[in-house]
């Protein structure tokens, strides 16, 4: 097929032509942009069909969206439920892209455990279930995952159980053998509501005594301690995963992201005017904010976390929900 959509690319193989035909050249254009840096771009776009999608443009020397194609192809061959890659292609020496299909009525692990399961003793039982099943597939099918998180499966809730898909799955390869620290390392990410008898329920299909919650954590928090310094400066940019700040009139507020670093709503002036109060210098509630999203990344509980930080000339109002 020769079309003005698909001739600057070459197509891998097994891409349908006809998908591209109709919408591929004009959803560069008009798709919503998820994220960009130098050198990466995602967009949401819609076929004319309905169905959703997300394209990943990359300019790098390394085939990364290669990788990914074969890693997602891989992992489906091994039985593991992963998400669908419709389209790739590479531009010359250094352009890539990359089409995957929408999972629909997913939301992240993390997201999905701290909003929904972890006060539903039934979606919580499912939950710990489907990812114990989900780990359990990986060890036996030889799979050793370096990126394996919370962030990087999505869950679906159906009818009381619980789907799991990896997403992102470049880290993914097939090897003699798993690890199982690696593959244990997300229960972490659940940290502080998981308690050790979930994990150790979770750890049984792992069949390694030697992994413990105890060294689970305690591998967590020596990652947490080795990085700590470059994540101070990302917490206190003010436009982070973990913050992200907002003028409202002459106003600006630093508004603390959800436990599962989903940005952070800013209420209504009758809101805030109802939440709450302490006024403290900028310097301690600096130290606040560092303390409040260490004990996050951590796992570790929080005495009063804030929601909201409001900066007036020298000192920083923290406001916090009554309840």
């Amino acid at each position: 097929m020769k079309t003005n959509a698909v001739i600057p690319w070459k197509w891998h193989k097994d891409t349908d032509p006809v998908f591209l035909q109709d919408w591929f050249a004009e959803s560069l254009k008009t798709g919503v942009l998820i994220k960009k840096n130098a050198k990466r771009s995602v967009r949401k776009i819609t076929s004319p069909s309905g169905k959703v999608y997300f394209v990943k443009q990359e300019c790098s020397f390394r085939n990364k969206a290669k990788k990914e194609y074969a890693a997602a192809a891989m992992l489906r061959r091994a039985g593991i439920p992963c998400i669908r890659f419709a389209a790739l292609g590479k531009y010359g020496f250094r352009q890539t892209i990359l089409i995957s299909e929408e999972e629909q009525d997913t939301v992240n692990a993390l997201e999905y455990f701290y909003a929904t399961a972890a006060a539903d003793p039934e979606k919580r039982t499912a939950f710990f279930d489907a990812l114990r099943n989900l780990m359990a597939a990986m060890m036996q099918n030889g799979i050793r995952h370096s990126d394996f998180h919370a962030g990087n499966v999505l869950v679906r809730d159906t009818s009381g159980s619980c789907e799991m898909i990896l997403v992102d799955p470049i880290a993914a390869k097939k090897s003699s053998k798993a690890c199982p620290l690696k593959l244990a390392g997300i229960l972490t990410n659940f940290l502080p509501e998981i308690t050790d008898i979930e994990m150790l329920q979770v750890l049984s299909v792992l069949h390694d005594p030697t992994v413990t919650p105890a060294r689970l954590k305690e591998r967590h928090a020596a990652m947490i301690r080795s990085e700590w310094q470059k994540r101070q400066k990302q917490i206190l940019s003010g436009n982070s995963k973990f913050t992200r700040r907002i003028q409202r009139d002459s106003r600006i507020f630093e508004v603390v992201s959800t436990p599962w670093y989903s940005p952070g709503s800013l209420p209504d002036d009758a809101e805030l005017a109802e939440m709450t109060l302490e006024i403290v210098p900028d310097k301690t509630a600096d130290e606040r904010l560092l303390a409040l999203c260490r004990a996050r990344l951590e796992g570790i509980p929080f005495d009063r976390p804030f929601r909201i930080m409001e900066r007036r000339n020298g000192t920083t109002v923290l406001y916090y929900s009554q309840k």
